[in-house]
């Protein structure tokens, strides 16, 4: 802030700070300018801020007669912040593919107030051994939705290079009703690892691991092994890539290599559950987190009613992006354990939500004379993997639903089995009633 009104482009070219740290800078009015950091600024830090006497007033005139200088210090404390935007919860961890849409999807927590003005995206690039200490910032804990719009994940960035920022103007909106959007990464932006920030005006509001890559690796976990799969993402088995397995502190638990048809079975120590699959194709690299079963995978829950009870089902369990899920709930009264059909005309609400919690899709669906709903959700090309979930809502009180019921599904990069069938005949010909 200035006490006279500035001239904007001699005044910033007359800014210098030290250390040296990389921002994005805003002209408010003609007295205030404003700097982002595009980078987290680390702990217990001193910045030196100065103008010198090349900058000059509105006027024309010499704003100092000496440079002017003040210093910035930081907090030894770690502040937690509510975050307008984020990339949801549970492993804030993605693969986008390299030559495909590379699209990244983030949900609004404020309502349909928050603005999408100043947004930024920023990359720093990772090497595998920058990459492996950060983990432990990776989410792998059964209370992953204690998470969901809370507060901001931090991985360590001050030490980081700042590859590409660029203010997000292609937001695109899944639908009318859902908080969900997406952004798509720049097509210059390398295959790489990386983290992603996400600010609005220089606040963060949340963090990513990305994976720019052509592979896929799927992880399944037994009591003291996991099975990895390597593919490239158009489904070809990936053979004798390495694969390393990691614990959310960095410690390597397993290594080895995949066979010809992409896979490994690694056996897991008993020293700390694993985190993180990292998988190497030369300069290629492609990653996904790991954690255990929960009781709900696969399963379906939701919030009970005297009044209801339902069964919502997807018309298989597993799927790839670009597929279209179809789904079907059937609703029934329940008077004490009687049930009964519900009839036409009754009024309930579809959303389905992505790995990170994202609404990605709502619909007002209506009861058939048999009491069932049905529809379809075409997922995005690109889009996020893991488990999905798809719940039915019935009745409002208090601003919440007083019925819900919901079941998960699982979206893969999975490549089906290649298999022949040969038959052989033991005649060459046949006659009608011949056996």
């Amino acid at each position: 802030m200035f006490d006279r009104p500035m001239e904007p482009t001699s005044t910033y070219a007359a800014l210098q700070i030290t250390p040296p740290l990389s921002t994005t800078h805003k002209w408010v009015d003609a007295q205030t300018l404003t700097l982002m950091p595009n980078i987290e600024l680390g702990r217990n830090l001193t910045y030196q801020i100065e103008f010198d006497e090349t900058a000059e007033l509105a006027t024309g005139q010499v704003a100092f007669a000496a440079p002017f200088q003040y210093e910035l210090r930081t907090s030894n404390s770690s502040v937690t912040l509510s975050a307008a935007f984020g990339f949801g919860s549970g492993a804030n961890m993605q693969v986008v593919q390299a030559d495909g849409r590379r699209a990244v999807q983030f949900t609004r927590y404020a309502g349909e107030a928050a603005s999408h003005d100043g947004l930024l995206a920023t990359l720093h690039p990772l090497t595998p051994a920058q990459l492996i200490p950060r983990l432990e910032m990776v989410q792998n804990t059964n209370s992953e939705w204690d998470y969901y719009g809370s507060t901001v994940r931090r991985f360590r960035t001050s030490e980081l290079e700042v590859a590409y920022s660029w203010p997000l103007t292609d937001i695109v909106r899944f639908n009318a009703d859902s908080p969900a959007h997406e952004f798509t990464i720049p097509a210059e932006v390398p295959a790489g690892l990386y983290v992603l920030s996400l600010r609005q005006d220089g606040v963060l509001n949340d963090q990513l691991l990305l994976a720019i890559t052509e592979n896929t690796v799927v992880a399944k976990r037994a009591r003291d092994s996991v099975l990895v799969w390597v593919t490239a993402i158009g489904g070809e088995a990936k053979a004798n890539l390495p694969v390393q397995i990691f614990a959310a502190d960095g410690s390597l638990l397993a290594n080895g290599t995949t066979d010809d048809g992409g896979r490994a079975q690694l056996t897991l120590p008993p020293t700390a559950p694993p985190t993180a699959v990292l998988a190497q194709d030369g300069d290629d690299y492609t990653l996904v987190n790991i954690r255990s079963w929960f009781y709900w995978d696969n399963n379906s829950g939701g919030q009970r009613s005297e009044a209801f009870t339902a069964n919502i089902y997807t018309d298989r369990p597993l799927y790839q992006p670009g597929h279209t899920v179809y789904y079907k709930a059937i609703l029934r009264r329940d008077d004490d354990a009687i049930l009964s059909n519900v009839g036409a005309g009754v009024t309930a609400t579809v959303i389905i939500r992505d790995s990170r919690q994202n609404i990605i899709h709502t619909a007002t669906v209506t009861s058939n004379e048999f009491g069932t709903f049905n529809g379809q959700f075409a997922l995005t090309e690109g889009g996020m993997l893991g488990n999905y979930l798809v719940s039915l809502e019935v009745g409002v009180s208090n601003g919440r639903p007083t019925y819900t019921k919901s079941q998960t599904f699982k979206v893969e990069d999975y490549r089906k089995p290649d298999y022949t069938v040969s038959v052989t005949l033991d005649r060459p010909y046949y006659l009608p009633a011949t056996p």
